[in-house]
């Protein structure tokens, strides 16, 4: 791994005021070049540039360096964008995928800064408007942004707000702010992620529909953002700076995976990088393998800031030698090996627990024939970047349990302390062996929630049925129980069922038994008893989660001080009083404890009235 080096004394005098910026003599507004990073979720890389129905992003392709050997460090949103936003791998920033445990609040109590933060104190203004709610600001990706616009609600109740009515609030913004000082704006589109729609607004050509191929409706959501992408790329100076990413790609069944964040192929890794910047060339292409860690680097050295520490090169130097990339999503949630990838531009190496294998890119651009590692040419640079990235350790530890972000990256009982060594991950099993399970469990998931909205019984009954037959076939994965709680919690909810709610308790209670630690479970178990009739189901529930000892978020908190005021005697408000401590220990913000506070008083304010 190379890294900048770190430059403490420029540091130390630019937070003593001692130092004045790149040209800005006076100490006044900087003169550096205003930056635009464009970020495209779930952006695979072949899906964009000529002949793809891209014509915005295909005009920015031809202003502009287009980097097509670039790669992500992680298959999914939140570690990827924090790696770009920061110039460091998972390993170090410490978030490993999208339920990870937030940020330090400041650079000094996590030990790095983001680019938001170190653009602020140069005096940039700063915004960022993305399309998600709760995802980047949970894990605080929003520290130095002076604006950070989330919508205000999703649309099509996809948890996020679509590309073409996303892209007014940046245009707003760039044409009402009165500064003339350069801004560093971020804008973040999420329309190619599942689930795919349908675009029937599609200029380029005949709309999809519902009923399509998921791979035609996936081109479509490509298409929308690339309308999005055009207009705000018009709204931009020539001399703007633009970055132009997606955070990471999707496969469409490739090695048998849907969707993006369990494997390290090509399909979820590759990314869409290209850059319009001072000393780079338009309509270039550079083939050398790059990174998102590259980004922020760069930025830094073309707006004179300081220099970082940093895991990645600059985009108009030489590349790394070799790029690696992590998922260790299987690993979390069910317990099988860890995957990790590098990649020298030609050949990628790919661990997957026991399996090894090493694939021509230039030959074999699928990855679909691996080669024998033992021997080859490239096997040795590429295991060493790989031994390299076993040898960082993460910016901090994590808490024993894994936040609950989006299903189902909460569904996770692995708090990351390192990456296993190999001769430990390969005695786990291959998740790529393991893909015909997940193609019976994940449609069971994601069908659990449209069965309740609909009111459905009867098919939640029958997913519980499948799922319960699942348990029995894969013995070693608790997550299979936390998804026959959560579906059995549901059906109690619409039943008004007693029954089946302290089915759910149980299950729930059953995960946590063979292993499963996420604060997702205690959400499914405050469900239950919040909804229950009986009050002893409501006091078992809330034992039951003190009996877990998974330590509570503020939502935990938050329900099961509900729930003691629902029960409303003494013994339940001991058992909320000892969730709330726990959550003590995991909650930081200043925000969020004070919550507990309140939720804390409410409590005495019962217990007074009882005496």
């Amino acid at each position: 791994m190379r890294a900048t080096a770190i430059v403490v004394m420029l540091g130390l005098l630019a937070g003593a005021g001692l130092l004045l910026l790149p040209g800005d003599p006076e100490g006044g507004d900087p003169a550096g070049p205003s930056v635009v990073l464009i970020t495209l979720d779930t952006l695979r890389a072949d899906a964009v540039g000529p002949g793809k129905n891209t014509p915005a992003i295909e005009r920015f392709l031809e202003q502009a360096t287009w980097f097509r050997a670039a790669r992500t460090p992680a298959p999914l949103t939140v570690p990827a964008h924090v790696s770009l936003l920061s110039g460091l791998l998972p390993a170090r920033h410490g978030l490993h995928d999208n339920a990870a445990p937030p940020l330090g609040e400041t650079p000094e109590a996590r030990g790095w800064s983001l680019l938001a933060e170190e653009f602020r104190d140069a005096r940039y203004d700063t915004a960022a408007f993305v399309a998600v709610r709760g995802l980047f600001n949970r894990v605080r990706a929003q520290s130095g942004f002076e604006t950070f616009d989330i919508p205000e609600k999703a649309e099509m109740d996809l948890g996020y707000q679509a590309a073409l009515s996303r892209v007014s609030a940046p245009l707003r913004w760039l044409r009402e702010r009165a500064s003339q000082r350069p801004f560093f704006l971020w804008v973040h589109f999420f329309d190619p992620h599942m689930p795919y729609v349908a675009f029937e607004g599609d200029e380029q050509r005949p709309g999809t529909k519902a009923t399509d191929p998921s791979a035609v409706r996936y081109a479509g959501e490509v298409r929308r953002t690339d309308r999005a992408v055009g207009q705000l790329l018009d709204a931009l100076g020539p001399d703007t700076i633009v970055v132009l990413a997606s955070d990471h790609g999707e496969s469409m069944g490739e090695h048998g995976e849907f969707g993006h964040g369990r494997f390290c192929y090509a399909t979820t890794l590759d990314v869409l990088l290209a850059v319009r910047a001072p000393g780079l060339k338009a309509g270039a292409q550079d083939r050398a393998p790059r990174s998102l860690c590259d980004v922020a680097p760069s930025l830094r050295k073309w707006c004179g800031l300081p220099a970082r520490d940093s895991d990645g090169g600059s985009l108009d130097g030489p590349p790394l030698p070799v790029v690696v990339s992590e998922a260790l999503y299987s690993w979390r949630a069910h317990g099988w090996g860890q995957i990790l990838a590098a990649y020298d531009g030609r050949y990628s190496l790919l661990e997957s627990g026991p399996r090894l294998e090493i694939f021509d890119r230039k030959l074999d651009p699928g990855e679909e024939r691996a080669l024998d590692p033992d021997g080859h040419v490239a096997y040795e640079p590429l295991d060493r970047a790989l031994l390299d990235l076993r040898s960082l350790s993460a910016a901090g530890p994590e808490p024993s349990t894994i936040p609950y972000a989006m299903t189902p990256y909460g569904a996770s009982r692995n708090p990351v302390k390192g990456y296993l060594p190999r001769n430990e991950n390969a005695k786990l099993v291959d998740p790529v062996s393991r893909m015909t399970y997940l193609a019976r469990l994940d449609p069971l998931t994601h069908d659990i929630s449209p069965a309740f909205d609909a009111g459905n019984a009867e098919a939640l009954i029958q997913i519980i049925g499948k799922l319960r037959e699942l348990a029995e076939e894969e013995r070693e994965d608790p997550s299979v129980i936390y998804w026959r709680a959560y579906a059995e919690m549901r059906l109690g909810v619409l039943r008004e069922s007693d029954l089946w709610l302290k089915e759910a308790i149980a299950s729930a209670l059953e995960a946590v038994a063979r292993g499963h630690r996420s604060q997702a479970v205690l959400n499914v178990i405050f469900a239950g008893g919040l909804r229950a009739r009986e009050a002893e189901t409501g006091r078992a529930a809330l034992a039951a989660a003190v009996e877990s000892e998974i330590p509570p978020d503020l939502s935990n908190a938050e329900f099961a001080t509900q729930l003691a005021l629902k029960i409303g005697d003494k013994d339940a408000l001991a058992l909320g009083r000892t969730m709330i401590e726990r959550a003590r220990g995991v909650v930081t913000a200043p925000e969020q404890r004070r919550a507990l506070d309140e939720l804390e008083k409410s409590l005495d304010e019962l217990e007074k009235s009882l005496k």
